[in-house]
This record gives C-alpha cells, structure tokens and sequence, in this order.
C-alpha cells in the first residue's frame, strides 16, 4: 500500500493529526483537511484547501493539466479544492504525493491564490491557530475558546429553563396558524399542497418561541403536532365540503362521525397520501433547523473546539 504509506509519512511532515474521519494539517503555509477515499491498495486519497477566493478559470485549467495522471482537481462551493490522487495511476508514473502538493502549493501562491487569513469568528487577522469552521482555516485561539465557552452556558441554561406544557401550546398554535392559512387557501380554490411544507417548522417555532424545553422533546413534540394537524385539516376540509355541497353549517361532531362512516380505508389513504408526502418533504428539508438545539449547537462546536491548532512560527 505504497500510496497510504506516504500519506501517513506526508501527513506527520505537515504536523497533521487525526479528528474524526479527516487528518488536518499545513503543507507550505495552506491548510488544508485529507481524507482517505479508499483503504484497499493500492488506495486513494484526498486533499481539501479552502482559498480565499475562487480560482479564475484559466488559471484552474493551468492547475488541472500540470497535475500528473492519477490526480485530479474538483471545485466545491464556496472556494473549496478538493486534489483527489489515485494510487494505481501514481504508482504507475513514480509521481509522489509530497511532490505533487508542493508543485501544487508553489503554483498557488504564484499565482496569488491564497487562503483566508482572517478569523472566521472575529474577521480580524494577525491569527494564531487552525480551526475547521467551513474548511481548515486559520483563527485566533482566544476566539473558539470564547465560542466554545458561550455555546456550553446556553446548552447548559437551556437544560435548566424552559416547560414542556408551554412548549406543546406553542406547537399547537404554530400548526394552528400554518393550517388555517391551508384552509383558507383550500376554501379559495388555491393550490394547498405546499402549505404542509412549513407545517413541521410551524410547530418547531411556535414550541421554540413559546420557551418551551428545547432537547429531544422540542423535536417529538413538534412532529407530533404536525401529525396531529394534518389529521385536523382532512377534517376540516371535509366539514368545508359538506357545507358548500348542502349549503349548512354542521355540528363538527356529526361531521367527524359521517366522516369515518362514508370513507374507507383505501379512500382515506387516497385523499392523505398527498398532504402525508409534503409533510414528510416539508420535514426532512427543515430536519436540520427542527433538530438544532442549544445542545447539539454544544456538541458541534466541540468537534469544531477539536482541530483547533495553534499555528507554527515558521523559522
């Protein structure tokens, strides 16, 4: 596994070490986070820079055609470089990866690509560590110590302050403004589909404005008041559809009872599937706003808090 063996000898060179899946270090003043693609020989790896700002495109065709075979140079957003080198390809041209970063670095910094050098917390420079905050980057040690100290005392007071009770009423009143705008939609004649959308982040917010507890029990609790009103709203629209087809206002009791009587299962599940499917669309693109709380804010800025390293004097 000729190609993994250097890697691991690059990486202690660049003063790397290991966090997570990702080894981070700093070859020739540009930081940058590797992986390892593929473990069975003879092996690929990768190299992730964040720059300071995007490569122009001729200058991207220079990079990517004085690269050997083996390598290749792929854009990711916002000013990220990924170098992906193939083991088999390299072992057959004898290029090396310590070779290949060097030439790769030197044709950089030529050519004034250069990366950030300004706190990503404080945007002042004159920093003194590495974090990974959207790419290994440099910062001030001072500044993710004082994030990470913040984001522990909200996690630790959001622990202790809010109520379940408070929280599960603004759910409800949350669902309870995003259904009735459906309603008024559907009564209008309107396209109602994507109202379920913000269903579930109706709820989320009116349990997060309502202070209630926030931890697992915002996330249940706001799933479960969304259920519960899509259940509602098929109501609804039934007691909407008995009143304009025999222009009477009924008893909402009668018409939850007609409701289960006339429908059977296979055409509840064919007036449901729809608003079912949007809720759970409208779920997994808000999932992970729904599921951010002060404690897995904590947690994440203690993976950040993790490749933090003070920065070398060179010399």
């Amino acid at each position: 596994m000729v190609l993994l063996e250097e890697f691991q000898a690059l990486i202690q060179q660049a003063g790397g070490r290991l966090v997570g899946e990702g080894y981070y270090g700093v070859w020739e003043g540009y930081p940058f986070t590797a992986y390892v693609e593929k473990l069975r020989q003879p092996g690929v790896v990768s190299f992730n820079f964040r720059l300071a700002g995007p490569v122009q495109k001729w200058l991207l065709q220079e990079l990517r055609n004085a690269l050997p075979r083996g390598c290749k140079l792929m854009v990711r957003p916002r000013f990220h470089y990924q170098l992906l080198c193939k083991g088999q390809a390299l072992r057959s041209c004898g290029e090396k990866l310590g070779e290949i970063l060097y030439a790769f670095t030197r044709d950089l910094r030529r050519a004034g690509m250069l990366p950030p050098d300004r706190c990503p917390l404080c945007r002042q420079g004159g920093c003194d560590a590495y974090v990974d905050m959207d790419g290994y980057v440099e910062a001030h040690w001072d500044c993710v110590e004082a994030m990470t100290k913040s984001y522990q005392r909200q996690a630790e007071r959001a622990a202790k302050s809010g109520h379940y009770v408070s929280g599960v009423l603004g759910a409800l009143l949350g669902g309870l403004l995003v259904s009735l705008l459906i309603l008024v939609a559907y009564y209008l004649d309107w396209e109602v589909w994507f109202g379920y959308l913000f269903l579930p982040l109706g709820t989320y917010y009116g349990y997060k404005l309502c202070q209630g507890r926030m931890g697992r029990g915002a996330l249940v609790c706001s799933c479960a008041a969304a259920a519960l009103y899509l259940l509602l709203i098929e109501q609804a629209f039934f007691y909407i559809f008995v009143h304009l087809r025999y222009d009477i206002w009924p008893s909402v009791l009668d018409t939850f009872v007609l409701y289960w009587r006339m429908m059977t299962v296979g055409e509840v599940f064919s007036d449901m599937w729809m608003p079912a499917l949007m809720l759970l669309v409208g779920l997994v693109l808000n999932w992970r706003r729904i599921r951010q709380t002060p404690q897995t804010d904590d947690r994440t800025v203690r993976r950040i808090r993790s490749t933090l390293m003070e920065m070398q004097e060179e010399g």
